[in-house]
């Protein structure tokens, strides 16, 4: 009989190169997860924006106009909540504007609403806010909703605008919904408030509130910020500022236009064009960076 053969062992250096073979393909595989989780993101983000969008034209649909900044709740309740409060009947939150409606002193301003979130956003990774708030994300264009030739409470309650009417350089041409930072340094974004600076209301700060386009580049020379990239939290280079909309990659700002449909605005877009589009009847063509 032939004498049994022995198995040898793995030596050290053939373990090493095992151990670095696989170091290599988990550098090579954790980018690759790491953009398919943040598309995943931008993909969720985008579907997002597009349901409140819908739920702006539904609204209009059903009122012929859409809501304002400050407006009473569907069913004719006494108090004055906010655009997003309004819109929940219209992205199949009925039940949640129910409760409101019914008590405005319960806790229903802590109920995190998904569709209000954005899942790219760590400043408040539950969905709430330090003050208890539930985050608002997704953010209201006050050129479109408020009436900023009005000053004060006429200023959040006079907001009427018609798609027939105001939209004076087209739907595909105005942006309707951006995106913030649940928590940005003193201020925020929480989808129940409906106070905006500098229009006040209530004694909350006036950053809280899940708006932006209140404070935009004016003519002649359109100087002023745009939205912000990644600004940091709470201080840095880049500090967060609650006036302005939020970034949450370099790419850019996912928005939700007029018309229902939504794109990426890219972080070099001109303070002239972003104006532009941030006003629904200023007669004014966009530029070439939009």
């Amino acid at each position: 009989m032939s004498p049994a053969r022995s198995r040898s062992a793995f030596t050290l250096i053939e373990l090493l190169v095992v151990i670095a073979i696989i170091a290599i393909l988990i550098g090579l595989l954790l980018p690759a997860v790491q953009k398919v989780r943040e598309a995943a993101a931008r993909t969720e983000l985008f579907n997002n924006l597009k349901q409140c969008a819908l739920g702006a034209h539904g609204y209009h649909d059903t009122y012929r106009k859409l809501p304002p900044a400050a407006g009473k709740f569907t069913g004719g309740g006494g108090n004055y909540v906010a655009v997003f409060s309004q819109l929940l009947p219209h992205i199949e939150q009925d039940n949640d504007l129910k409760k409101a409606a019914a008590n405005i002193n319960s806790n229903w301003w802590t109920v995190v609403i998904p569709t209000y979130l954005a899942p790219q956003d760590s400043s408040a990774p539950n969905g709430l806010r330090k003050d208890g708030s539930a985050v608002g994300n997704i953010a209201a264009n006050f050129q479109i909703f408020g009436d900023v030739t009005s000053s004060g409470t006429n200023a959040l309650i006079n907001g009427f605008a018609k798609f027939e009417a105001t939209f004076q350089d087209g739907t595909s041409n105005t942006i309707m919904f951006a995106t913030r930072y649940g928590e940005c340094n003193s201020g925020g974004s929480a989808w129940a408030y409906l106070v905006v600076r500098p229009y006040y209301l209530v004694g909350l700060p006036s950053t809280s509130g899940a708006w932006f386009g209140v404070q935009i580049p004016q003519p002649p020379n359109y100087t002023g910020i745009t939205f912000q990239v990644q600004p940091t939290q709470p201080n840095g280079i880049n500090p967060c500022d609650p006036e302005y909309a939020h970034s949450f990659n370099q790419s850019g700002l996912q928005v939700a236009l007029a018309d229902g449909s939504c794109r990426t605005v890219s972080s070099s877009i001109s303070s002239r064009t972003w104006a532009n589009a941030l006003t629904p009847n200023d007669g004014n063509v966009l530029g070439n960076d939009w």
